[in-house]
């Protein structure tokens, strides 16, 4: 999927912002002997690829993390199905991720998980859907309620 012209810069800010967080946020964690000697493994639990957007920010996510040797991502796919959700996390943290970006299914079914995550001391990053609580480190994404008052603006 090709992103546009004018999505290019929001999307590479968002790529960079994910990064940025998890490199930041997993340095201290399971630290290795040397600096140059530890890998990053980042999980991003994604809703759904059944949306163009779902899709984009996957493979944008994917193509940023491929610019650094020392960050692996692996992903997963709910299928818009909130306990599947909750199996990939819970997969995810037995594999040992630094970092979980999630795109939530739903904010309700999805507290265990985040209780999880928060237990194991992992940095959490919502990603477009945010979650229930304010048990994460850092959210990306967007207003909906600002986009609609800048549109109505601009009309």
């Amino acid at each position: 999927m090709r992103i546009g012209r004018k999505a290019r810069p929001r999307t590479a800010l968002l790529c960079g912002v994910l990064l940025a967080a998890g490199g930041l946020a997993a340095c201290g964690q399971r630290g290795a002997s040397e600096a140059g000697d530890r890998k990053y493994l980042v999980g991003f639990s994604n809703s759904s690829l059944n949306h163009p957007w779902r899709v984009a920010i996957q493979e944008a996510i994917l193509a940023e993390a491929a610019k650094y040797p020392d960050i692996e991502v692996v992903t997963t796919e709910a299928k818009e199905q909130p306990a599947k959700q909750l199996s990939d996390v819970e997969d995810l943290l037995a594999r040992g991720i630094d970092l979980l970006l999630v795109c939530t299914v739903e904010g309700e079914p999805f507290r265990p998980a985040v209780a999880e995550v928060k237990r194991a001391g992992i940095p959490l990053v919502p990603v477009d859907r945010n979650i229930i609580g304010d048990d994460y480190t850092a959210y990306v994404g967007q207003s909906n309620l600002e986009i609609g008052e800048r549109v109505a603006d601009y009309i």
